[in-house]
């Protein structure tokens, strides 16, 4: 024995066992006896050491105590048992706790071997069993109780020295399982080989798992169970974790054996929130532009063309865009049409983008999700027409988009949607006093929801109007610094129209490293028009970090028409003046805990100037509209609108008769709150702060 009884005597509790994980290397020959060996099995797996490879000590003894000790290259391993006080060791069943008994209580001690590893500590309690005791040999098994203390899962070990009596042990090659990933996007299942490593076999029952977090776990493979494993005999258990939602388990898989013995693998899960359906908002990049051959070839889409671009052109990593956020422009049709963006790779379906006339310049904003490659498809329907694509953000389709850069080579920030009360940020016939904005100009549009919000906020939902245009030109928004003003286009606009698009614009960038300071300044973005025009710009929405909690988050879908009053789809009629239509999509539409819809609404040829609002059913109607349209035209609209608990929200037409054309490209869900204790818009004020400070604008002459 290396060591003196003395400084023994200073160790308390079975102190941590070493797993040496063995099932892949080479084996030692068999045991034959007389048998000496120390054996044991815990949470992280099991030992076996004999003299066929380790170097043992001859056993120190008296007649109240046993101890054996063995090395392997300089690291010790020392089993030791005393008799209750007053007592004498005998063959027999003793209680032992983790310091010197008492009268009627063992010790036990186990400890040195490899570090690291093991399952129990201090106040370890068990049972230890004299098999064998005579002046040349001994014999004895051990089990500590599970759940004392640290102990967890409990134990087995088994020390034979000279003996007649064999043993029985099993090696596992994986000790503890560690199972990592992000919620909904899949932790690969984990199997452990179990190796017969002692002179006699085991047979083993059926696998469980035990302990407060075995809900995390299950078992999918079991090989072990029903069966007898001797030396060099393998067989197997596979675990699966639990990767449903953001959360960590501890507990351990239990393997028993027909003896009762329960060996013992810890297990450990963590599972984190995953990134799928947040946003991440850039600053508007060109795509497309078929007029100069910047993407897609040059000369435009001709009647019926399918024409497929790579959405992640570089600012993401690969993998990582589930759902781009589009501004699609069309230009110079030569015919009435439409066109529709749809993933690529999948059935175009029954639904429209954009819809326009012949000689029509327009643009709306499209969410997509898509496809194999994480490309886009967009088809014409008739004519030839230029078309422009500009991103403005996408969703993240997973976790990929945590292990690497985004957009300029900085950190991708991902965001959770809030929607709230519509509200006019500004309408610049009013803010700048009967003159419009002149050509070339910008306005900064600053929003204050107090320190600590700002800090939070990465983006802004807003709807975007050129009203009565003294030329055609465009609008743009961007976070008003960055980059300078973009070249791609939110509006795009005729001299003397009034043209509506809805934008998700980047709130401007934080002054420091890091996150925002809670002490930041309001975040603002800004708004650029090339053509002399007044400009209206409502919000009804924000971006958050997803700290402020009762964020929304993205599911795409294919495009789904749900509304075609043309021919009675959703709405039997045309909407007369004044007059709202209750829209309750189909149950497929509303999978997935929808709690509010992206859309593309459409109004068709209305017989007076009119507007159409789109909101939450059993709310009062918002005083800013969707989109605003003319005697004839077609004017779509994206819009992203909450649903009641029905799943129901509204259309209201202000006059004349219009058709209206509603499709659904996908749904919004909450990342980390009950939906069952608010109901559609009483959610808005969850976390954010209800009214915002709304500056007047600033308006900046280029």
């Amino acid at each position: 024995m290396r060591a003196s009884r003395t400084l023994l005597a200073g160790v308390v509790g079975l102190a941590a066992l070493a797993f040496a994980p063995a099932a892949h290397a080479a084996l030692p020959p068999a045991p034959t006896a007389p048998y000496t060996a120390i054996t044991a099995t815990g949470m992280n797996g099991s030992l076996a050491w004999t003299p066929s490879d380790k170097s043992f000590d001859q056993p120190s003894r008296s007649a109240s105590f046993f101890s054996l000790g063995a090395s392997d290259h300089g690291q010790g391993l020392h089993f030791w048992v005393t008799a209750p006080n007053g007592s004498s060791l005998a063959v027999g069943t003793y209680p032992f706790v983790d310091s010197y008994g008492d009268a009627t209580h063992a010790t036990l001690y186990l400890g040195g071997g490899p570090t690291g590893v093991g399952g129990c500590g201090p106040k370890s309690t068990g049972t230890v069993r004299i098999l064998e005791l005579t002046d040349t040999s001994f014999a004895a098994d051990f089990d500590y109780a599970p759940g004392s203390d640290y102990c967890l899962g409990g134990g087995h070990g088994e020390v034979r020295w000279n003996s007649t009596i064999g043993y029985r042990v099993v090696t596992a090659d994986k000790a503890p399982l560690r199972f990592q990933g992000a919620a909904g996007e899949g932790i690969p299942a984990q199997t452990v080989t179990l190796t017969g490593a002692g002179s006699d076999p085991v047979a083993f029952g059926s696998a469980t798992v035990a302990g407060g977090g075995a809900d995390g776990f299950r078992i999918t493979g079991d090989t072990c169970a029903g069966n007898s494993i001797g030396y060099g005999q393998t067989c197997t258990v596979t675990v699966a974790a639990d990767d449903s939602k953001a959360m960590a388990h501890e507990a351990w898989l239990d393997l028993p054996d027909a003896l009762g013995v329960h060996r013992v693998v810890a297990m450990t899960s963590y599972v984190k929130k995953s990134l799928r359906g947040t946003f991440i908002p850039l600053y508007p990049i060109r795509l497309v532009d078929t007029r100069e051959g910047r993407g897609l070839p040059k000369g435009g889409l001709t009647a019926g063309q399918t024409a497929v671009i790579h959405a992640n052109n570089g600012f993401a990593p690969v993998g990582a865009v589930g759902a781009v956020v589009l501004n699609v422009t069309v230009t110079q049709a030569t015919a009435p049409g439409f066109v529709t963006a749809f993933p690529a790779g999948r059935p175009r379906p029954l639904a429209s983008s954009l819809n326009f006339p012949k000689g029509w310049t327009g643009s709306n904003s499209v969410t997509v999700a898509t496809g194999a490659g994480e490309n886009v498809a967009f088809y014409n329907n008739t004519g030839t027409i230029q078309l422009i694509v500009d991103i403005i953000g996408f969703y993240a389709a997973g976790d990929a988009i945590s292990q690497g850069l985004c957009q300029f080579g900085q950190r991708c920030v991902t965001s959770e949607y809030h929607p709230m009360t519509p509200e006019r940020l500004v309408d610049t016939r009013t803010a700048l006093k009967g003159k419009k904005m002149p050509a070339g100009s910008y306005l900064t549009l600053s929003i204050d929801f107090g320190p600590y919000d700002n800090a939070h906020l990465t983006a802004f939902a807003v709807n975007v109007t050129a009203v009565n245009p003294s030329a055609a030109g465009y609008l743009t928004t961007w976070n008003g610094v960055s980059g300078g003003i973009p070249t791609a286009s939110t509006v795009n606009y005729g001299k003397g129209k009034t043209v509506p698009n809805m934008s998700v614009v980047q709130a401007n960038p934080c002054m420091f490293t890091g996150d925002c300071p809670e002490s930041s300044y309001p975040r603002s973005f800004g708004v650029y028009t090339s053509a002399k025009t007044d400009v209206i710009v409502d919000l009804f929405g924000i971006y958050d970090d997803g700290t402020l909690g009762a964020g929304m988050r993205f599911t795409p879908m294919d495009p789904t028409r749900i509304v075609d009053t043309r021919t009675g789809l959703g709405h039997p009629v045309a909407l007369g003046p004044a007059k709202t239509a209750k829209i309750t999509p189909s149950a497929a539409v509303l999978a997935g805990n929808a709690q509010a819809l992206a859309l593309n609404v459409t109004a068709v040829a209305p017989t007076k100037a009119t507007y159409v609002s789109a909101w939450c059913d059993g709310f009062a109607r918002p005083t800013v509209s969707t989109l605003n349209a003319v005697p004839g035209q077609i004017v779509p609209n994206a819009a992203m609108v909450e649903i009641s608990s029905p799943g129901a929200f509204d259309l209201y037409n202000n006059a004349g008769d219009t058709n209206l054309v509603v499709d659904v490209v996908g749904s919004f869900y909450f990342s980390d709150f009950d939906p069952s204790t608010a109901v559609g818009q009483g959610l808005r004020t969850a976390g954010l702060n209800p009214h915002p400070v709304i500056s007047p604008p600033v308006l900046h002459v280029l």
